[in-house]
């Protein structure tokens, strides 16, 4: 009786490391999309905030080169 409990406590060790596994897994996935995003919208807006400078400040930069 007691090999088969702790059996069973065995099996819910192994399953409850795999749900944190699993949990950890999943979160780490979401961080790195949400960081890939993030990172996405900051590349477009500064790259709109280069372009807008660009074309209105064109005459300044002409003059630096």
């Amino acid at each position: 009786m007691h090999a088969i409990t702790q059996g069973l406590k065995n099996v819910m060790l192994a399953l409850f490391v795999l749900l944190i596994v699993v949990i950890s897994t999943i979160f780490s996935v979401l961080l790195i999309f949400g960081l890939g995003l993030f990172g996405l919208i900051l590349v477009g807006v500064s790259s709109l905030i280069v372009l807008f400078k660009k074309g209105f400040g064109r005459i300044r930069i002409g003059r630096h080169k």
